[in-house]
């Protein structure tokens, strides 16, 4: 099953892939790995989110703009690899970096899901 076919079927629908902003490409294969980088919070060409979570950015707006992250994220590979991108291996490692505000007390959320 695709990637695409899978997430269609809990009704997620991947978006276009995003254009790169600098000097990258949204994802490349390096034998049966797929690496992505650059993946930003774009939705129709426009950052959804800037900012620090916890500053800028709520805990709740940062969630939103992480899973827009790794949906972008999933459209490059989709792009990648089409109709071999077959769910088989499965997704080995999914790794995130966002910035948090520096003030205490506040509980981090992370990527899960």
């Amino acid at each position: 099953m695709t990637i695409s076919a899978r997430l269609a079927e809990i009704d997620i629908v991947l978006p276009a892939v995003v254009k790169p902003l600098a000097a990258y490409v949204p994802a490349a294969r390096t034998g049966n790995l797929v690496y992505t980088s650059g993946q930003l919070p774009m939705q129709a060409g426009e950052m959804t989110h800037t900012g620090k979570v916890g500053a800028e950015v709520s805990p709740e707006e940062g969630k939103i703009a992480a899973r827009t992250c790794a949906l972008n994220a999933l459209a490059a590979i989709d792009a990648l690899v089409g109709g071999s991108g077959r769910q088989g291996g499965g997704l080995r490692r999914l790794g995130t970096r966002f910035q948090r505000s520096a003030r205490r007390g506040q509980r981090s959320f992370g990527v899960s899901g």
